[in-house]
């Protein structure tokens, strides 16, 4: 069985990326041009492919180990500092990553952003994307957006911080 699964009408959609894209077409958050879905796939798709590189140490039982293969990924040159380089170069100037309009891949590359920083996982402190200043900033552009803050605006758990703007970035 797979999992996640969304079930709709009786019928089982499963893949966390299939649910997403599903859902962003029936919200209106997935582009109308081929560029732009190609675009919005290539960001998403990075973020699953920093997301493939973490899980691979969840299965080390050592916090101590587990925290430190952390930082190894994390160290310039290292696995997933290279995929957080690679997500911060399909930032633009504009405001979203594709168009000029919202879309789940914006909201991919924020939630990827903000996990990593919210201290929820040991090995990656608050400021583990501190190498990726125009990803901080997107990430806290995204932050500040009127549904996304106030999505998180009254949630209380600890690592919700992670979620919210940095003080000190625009």
């Amino acid at each position: 069985a797979q999992i996640p699964v969304l079930v709709v009408d009786g019928k089982v959609i499963s893949q966390a990326v299939n649910i997403l894209l599903y859902a962003g077409t029936l919200t209106g958050l997935v582009p109308n041009d081929l560029e732009g879905e190609l675009r919005m796939r290539e960001a998403i798709l990075s973020c699953e492919d920093l997301l493939y590189t973490f899980v691979q140490t969840v299965s080390i039982t050592s916090a101590d180990e587990r925290a430190a293969a952390r930082v190894v990924l994390m160290k310039e040159g290292g696995k997933s500092y290279c995929q957080l380089k690679r997500i911060e170069s399909l930032i633009g100037e504009g405001e979203y990553l594709v168009g000029d309009s919202l879309t789940v891949a914006d909201l991919e590359v924020y939630t990827s952003g903000c996990m990593m920083r919210s201290g929820f996982f040991d090995g990656f402190g608050s400021n583990c994307l501190d190498a990726f200043p125009k990803l901080r900033s997107f990430i806290n552009r995204l932050a500040r957006h009127p549904k996304v803050a106030e999505y998180y605006k009254d949630q209380k758990a600890a690592w919700v911080v992670g979620f919210r703007p940095e003080e000190d970035t625009a």
